[in-house]
C-alpha cells in the first residue's frame, strides 16, 4: 500500500473561523479558512452537501434552542458592527 492509499488513523481535527464555497456540476468545494487564509478544502458530493447542510442546522437550532439565544449569521455580525461604527473584519468573513 503507497503513502496515498493509506487512510489517516483518525479523525483529523481542524478549526475554521471562516469559508468560502465553490460549486461545479459534480461537486461542492469547501474552502476553510483561518483568519482569512484558506488552509483545507473538503470537496463533497451535492448530495452530501445537503446532507450535511440539513444536519448543521439541526446541530445549531438544538443549541438556540436550548440557550433561548438566536446565534446571529456573519451578514447580521457585519451589520451590528456597522451601526455600532465598528468595522467588521473582512478575514473573519464567511
Amino acid at each position: 500500500m503507497t503513502p496515498e492509499q493509506t487512510p489517516p488513523v483518525g479523525p483529523v481535527q481542524v478549526y475554521a473561523n471562516g469559508f468560502q464555497m465553490g460549486l461545479t456540476n459534480a461537486d461542492v468545494t469547501i474552502l476553510l479558512q483561518f483568519n482569512g487564509k484558506p488552509f483545507q478544502s473538503l470537496n463533497i458530493s451535492p448530495i452530501i452537501a445537503k446532507t450535511m447542510a440539513v444536519g448543521l442546522l439541526e446541530c445549531v437550532e438544538k443549541f438556540e434552542k436550548a440557550t433561548g439565544q438566536k446565534i446571529p449569521v456573519t451578514g447580521e455580525v457585519d451589520e451590528a458592527f456597522k451601526k455600532a461604527g465598528f468595522l467588521a473584519s473582512p478575514a473573519l468573513r464567511a
